[in-house]
């Protein structure tokens, strides 16, 4: 495998981890009512899919025929 399909793979898998991760974690709302979650699993989700499908389209634009 080389190296954009590996990136690809990875950072895939990632943001499926990270979105995995905000699901099962949840949000809650405390007394005080601050509402408590892990935010930062969001961006991270979504610049990880962001990251495999470039890597994707650089595999798939250089491969040879």
């Amino acid at each position: 495998m080389r190296l954009p399909t590996i990136v690809a793979v990875i950072a895939l898998g990632g943001a499926v981890i990270s979105g995995g991760a905000y699901t099962l974690i949840g949000s809650e709302v405390d007394d005080d009512g601050i509402l408590r979650e892990p935010f930062v699993l969001i961006p991270m989700a979504y610049t990880l899919t962001a990251v495999s499908g470039v890597s994707a389209a650089l595999s798939l634009a250089t491969r040879k025929r």
